[in-house]
Order: structure tokens, then sequence, then C-alpha cells
């Protein structure tokens, strides 16, 4: 089934898992086609770099979309859904023991319920980068 045909509508608005995917690297300062490839190694840097906002964004696409575990984990690199449960616990661990990474997946999440989805538009500026000129 067709990717629009199975998204939920938040203020008027389709969150598509691109959408989610974008605001997370932008939040994270990751580029977006990290969170597609086999692993972090493949960009230069750490693992635990790219990999932990690759759960976070699929845990916001199980949450705001209506697509399976299989099919959120093929718009992750062909990844399998255990790695989606995976995932989803991870980061559900990560949040209960940390404050601040429980209160940046909130200012993600509702980053991307508030948006008008328009990434495309010049106005548009990363959050992460805002924060850093502030």
């Amino acid at each position: 089934m067709a990717e629009g045909l199975r998204q939920i509508w938040v203020a008027g608005e389709v969150i598509r898992v691109s959408d989610i995917q974008k605001i997370v690297a932008d939040a994270y300062c990751i580029p977006v086609e990290s969170m597609k490839q086999p692993s972090g190694r493949s960009f230069g840097s750490n693992a635990y770099q790219f990999s932990h906002p690759r759960q976070v964004a699929m845990v916001l696409a199980k949450e705001l979309t209506n697509h399976s575990l299989s099919r959120i984990g093929q718009f992750f690199g062909n990844r399998d859904h255990s790695t989606v449960i995976h995932a989803i616990r991870s980061v559900d661990d990560r949040t209960s023991r940390n404050e601040s990474a429980a209160n940046k997946v909130d200012e993600i999440r509702n980053k991307i319920k508030s948006s008008s989805i328009s990434l495309l538009s010049t106005a548009y500026a990363p959050f992460c980068c805002e924060q850093e000129a502030a």
C-alpha cells in the first residue's frame, strides 16, 4: 500500500517516515542517509552517533504512523522487524533512565507534530542548529 495512504494526520498534515527521519537527523545533526546505512561506521564515526538517532526515528515512526514493524524497517535500510522491536526497547530503556534523553525525544516528537511538514521550504531551519546559535 502506498505510504501516503497509511499515515496519521496531525494538525491537518500527513506525517511521513521521511519527514520523521529528516527532523530526527536535524535534531542530532547527522545526515539523513546515515539512518539508512548498514552501520554508522561508513560515515567515519562511532556507531552510537548514528544508531541512537535511527532508533529514535524508528520509535517515532511506530508511534506516529500506521506502518507495520516490517515496513518501518524497510524505510531504515531494509532492516528486519526485530531491529525495530530492539529500537523500541532500547529507546524506552534509555528514556526511562535518562531524563535528558526523554526530554530530547519529547522535543523531537512535538516538533514533528507541530511541523507543517513542508520541510523543503526555505524558511525551515534544523532546530539543533538554532540551539547552537543561541
